[in-house]
């Protein structure tokens, strides 16, 4: 059970993990930014120590079974109880695995709407517009006042009709 859990935890974190870096390249997120949205190993244990939370009852089903087993070996034919307790112990674990699976399941879908709203907020990320304004606008009106300059419907300052030889 603890492998599955584990296993069930890890594809959980993995799908969580695709779908952050599928967000973040939707929205052009930079990388440096993207390693800090994924989850971290702390992360990834608490997810699947919160998966294998159901599974107790299992466990201890799967204990009385073996105690059961173990009277069932040492027990001869005539003993009718020793093997109709190995059978409702059979049924017992059997009952609590589906439930155990069940609660995982539940859980999985809690785990991926406990993360739904960072996601969301990582797909809402857009990228300043301080560069544009600051750097990009004042090059612009430069390149366009040099080409009205060089195109000669403007008149080149002394120092740049110097530069220029006009």
């Amino acid at each position: 059970w603890e492998h599955a859990v584990r296993r069930a935890g890890a594809r959980v974190a993995d799908a969580l993990d695709a779908e952050v870096t599928r967000t973040a390249r939707q929205v052009r997120l930079p990388r440096r930014r993207l390693r800090r949205h994924l989850l971290t190993s702390t992360e990834k244990r608490a997810i699947a120590a919160r998966l294998g939370a159901g599974g107790a009852t299992f466990v201890a089903a799967l204990d009385a079974l073996e105690a059961a087993a173990g009277r069932v070996v040492d027990a001869s034919v005539l003993e009718k109880d020793a093997h109709a307790e190995w059978q409702e112990a059979l049924r017992t674990v059997a009952r609590r695995l589906e439930a155990a699976w069940l609660a995982l399941e539940t859980e999985v879908d809690e785990e991926r709407a406990r993360w739904t709203p960072e996601i969301d907020a990582l797909a809402a990320w857009r990228p300043t517009l301080w560069p544009i304004f600051v750097i990009w606008t004042p090059l612009a009106m430069l390149l366009i006042w040099l080409g009205l300059i060089l195109g000669g419907y403007l008149p080149a300052p002394a120092w740049l009709a110097a530069q220029l030889g006009f």
